[in-house]
């Protein structure tokens, strides 16, 4: 048993190790320009080392993807179970949450925004709206086809907001996008 777990904690290292020079890399290079050779280079492991845990540059991006969706899914998910004030805005809270996470980490979610194909913004919208949706639909008269295309147009949209945001260097206050999304959520119900 001892050995399966030094084996275990071997793999994750060596894991972080090729996220954490792909993490690096991308800083400084487009995502198309980056190959396992030069990241094998820079990580000073072997390709055959990445290819171990790899089987492609895509396949580790959209693992790092999937560890930054999951960082934002947690803070969400925490939030959805706290007591709700009354006098809070459920919504703009998560809105919050999530944009705080794209400031704190706004170099990555640059890349991340830039990179279309791994469009992480969007994935991650479509999500936190289907829990706001749920709620705001619950007074609705919206049919399922018209709440599903509701929850499109203002994902789609918020994308773009969103992406404008952190291509002008995410220079409006998070707080203050926060209240200006919740507002602009709340416009048609």
């Amino acid at each position: 048993m001892a050995n399966k777990n030094i084996a275990v904690e071997k793999n994750n290292k060596v894991k972080e190790i090729i996220k954490e020079s792909f993490h690096n890399m991308i800083m400084t290079q487009e995502y198309n320009s980056i190959t396992v050779k030069d990241l094998c280079i820079k990580s000073g492991l072997s390709r055959s080392s990445f290819y171990i845990y790899y089987s492609s540059l895509d396949e580790l991006f959209s693992e790092i993807i999937t560890d930054y969706e999951a960082v934002i899914f947690r803070l969400i998910e925490k939030e959805l179970k706290a007591p709700v004030d009354e006098d809070e805005d459920r919504n703009r809270k998560l809105i919050y949450l999530f944009l705080s996470t794209i400031q704190k980490n706004k170099d990555i979610f640059k890349v991340l925004y830039k990179t279309k194909e791994h469009n992480i913004t969007e994935k991650l919208l479509e999500k936190i709206y289907e829990t706001f949706f749920k709620n705001a639909f619950s007074y609705s008269t919206l049919n399922d086809e018209g709440k599903y295309y509701t929850r499109i147009f203002y994902s789609k949209g918020l994308t773009g907001l969103i992406g404008k945001w952190i291509e002008n260097d995410l220079n409006a206050d998070t707080d203050n996008m926060a209240k200006f999304i919740a507002i602009i959520s709340e416009i048609h119900f």
